[in-house]
C-alpha cells in the first residue's frame, strides 16, 4: 500500500535498539522510534539474527545471518551483496525504503592504530586506514544509488567506567569520525555532484570533549552506566533531538 510516509531502515545493534525504544518500555530508550514516527517516518530495522536477502549465488564469507555483523569492515559485505534486500527489508510490496542508516556498535570506537595506507576494508584490525578504506569503497556504491538516502551514524564513545577505554585510541575515534563528516562527506559531494549521503555524529552527541582533563573522547558521565558502554535514557534522548531535523534536513538537501 503507497503512502505519503517516508520509508527508512536502520542497520544495527544493541545500541540502536535502545535508541530506537520509548523509555517506558526499554531502561535505556531514547524513542528515536516514535520522534521518526511521529515526523512521517515508517521505521524498519535490521538486528542480530536477521538475515537480509542477497545477491544470489554469493558467499559472503561466513557472515550469516548477516544481522549478526555490523562492524565496520562488514559494511562493504552490506552494500555489495544485500543492498537490493535493504531496500526492500520490511517494506510493502511494491515499496522500498528510501532511507538506509547504519551504525557499528561503541567497540568501534576502540581504534587501536593509525594503520597502512591504503588501508584493507575486509581486515578486523581497528585502523584509520582500514576505516578510511570502507568508506572509500562505500562511495561510489552510494554514487550508484541516488535516489537512496544513505546515512552513516558514527559509533557510539567507549565508557571510562567500562572495559577498553584508552584515550589514544579514543581521540581516533574521533579523528576518524571529524575526516568521515568533513572531508570524506565534502569530497563525495564534490565528486559525484550528489546530496544523497549524510553523517550523523553520534560520538559527538554522546562524548566528553577532546580537552576533557580526565576523560577525553569518552562517554560523558551523565549518559552512562557504571558497568558497560551503552548510552542511557538521556543520551539517547539527546541524540534524538538531534537527529530529527538533521534528517529532515538531509531529505531536503537531496
Amino acid at each position: 500500500m503507497t503512502t505519503d510516509r517516508t520509508n527508512l531502515v536502520f542497520l544495527h545493534h544493541s545500541c540502536g535498539s535502545n535508541w530506537l525504544a520509548d523509555p517506558a518500555e526499554k531502561p535505556r530508550g531514547g524513542s528515536l522510534r516514535g520522534a521518526l514516527t511521529d515526523a512521517g517516518f515508517n521505521v524498519h530495522e535490521t538486528n542480530y539474527k536477521d538475515d537480509v536477502p542477497g545477491v544470489d549465488g554469493h558467499d559472503d564469507e561466513g557472515l550469516h545471518p548477516i544481522g549478526d555483523n555490523t562492524n565496520v569492515n562488514h559494511w562493504t559485505h552490506w552494500f555489495n551483496y544485500h543492498l537490493d534486500g535493504i531496500k526492500r527489508w520490511q517494506c510493502d510490496e511494491g515499496e522500498t525504503n528510501k532511507v538506509v542508516m547504519f551504525k557499528t556498535c561503541f567497540p568501534g570506537s576502540n581504534i587501536t592504530a593509525d594503520g597502512d595506507e591504503p588501508g584493507d576494508t575486509e581486515s578486523p584490525e581497528k585502523t584509520l586506514a582500514n576505516y578510511r578504506a570502507v568508506y572509500n569503497e562505500l562511495a561510489g556504491i552510494f554514487a550508484q544509488n541516488p535516489d537512496t538516502l544513505f546515512v552513516a551514524v558514527t559509533a557510539p564513545p567507549l565508557s571510562p567506567a567500562g572495559k577498553g577505554y584508552v584515550k589514544e585510541n579514543a581521540a581516533r575515534a574521533r579523528t576518524f569520525n571529524n575526516w568521515l563528516k568533513r572531508e570524506w562527506l565534502d569530497g563525495y559531494r564534490d565528486k559525484a555532484g550528489l546530496k544523497n549521503v549524510a553523517v550523523f555524529d553520534f560520538f559527538d552527541v554522546l562524548a566528553n570533549p577532546h580537552d576533557h582533563p580526565t576523560e577525553p573522547d569518552g562517554l560523558r558521565e551523565d549518559y552512562r552506566r557504571e558497568t558497560d558502554s551503552h548510552p542511557e535514557t538521556p543520551g539517547n534522548a539527546a541524540a534524538t533531538a538531534k537527529f530529527i531535523p538533521f534528517i529532515k534536513d538531509a531529505l531536503a538537501a537531496m
